[in-house]
């Protein structure tokens, strides 16, 4: 396995012994390297000092919801799901040994197809001034560019600082 996930934090588990049984995979040769889903930064860290101070392998990668529009505030404050916020764009960014990869980076297909976002409850997340006004800049850069919408979005990540691997995801083929 190339890159194992502790998909959530499960803060009732023991951390230490999660990283040590991780760093065991690794050891075996049956994993490559460590990740994280849908923790807080602090928590990262905190793995990370861990591991370090038992010289075992670090999580190598957080996998967290991001995307071009910015959530309102609170938005996720009642679910399982970390956005990438300012803390963890600017942990990586200082931490260059980690990774960040973006899961949902189109919002569900909002971007380009609008009727989804009166549809899709998790529009109300997104639906502020500022991101609409970041939506107009996206369609006035795609027709200067002739670049699609999703692809300067993928563009803005992987070219960004910290740069971000977006998480694909299709319904079609085509």
């Amino acid at each position: 396995i190339d890159l194992y996930y502790a998909h959530i934090d499960h803060r009732a588990d023991d951390l230490e012994e999660t990283l040590e049984a991780f760093n065991t995979l690794i050891t075996s040769g049956k994993v490559k390297h460590i990740g994280c889903s849908n923790y807080k930064t602090w928590r990262i860290e905190e793995a990370r000092q861990i591991s370090k101070h038992h010289g075992w392998a670090p999580y190598q990668a957080v996998q967290q919801f991001h995307t071009y529009l910015q959530p309102k505030p609170g938005s996720f404050t009642h679910s399982i799901v970390e956005y990438a916020d300012d803390g963890l764009l600017d942990y990586c960014r200082e931490n260059k040994d980690i990774t960040l990869l973006a899961y949902t980076p189109l919002l569900w297909g909002m971007y380009t197809v609008k009727e989804r976002r009166e549809e899709t409850p998790q529009w109300n997340n997104y639906n502020t001034p500022e991101n609409i006004a970041r939506l107009e800049i996206l369609e006035k850069i795609a027709g200067q560019t002739g670049a699609t919408i999703n692809q300067i979005i993928y563009a803005w990540m992987m070219q960004g600082n910290p740069r971000v691997i977006p998480l694909v995801a299709v319904s079609k083929l085509e």
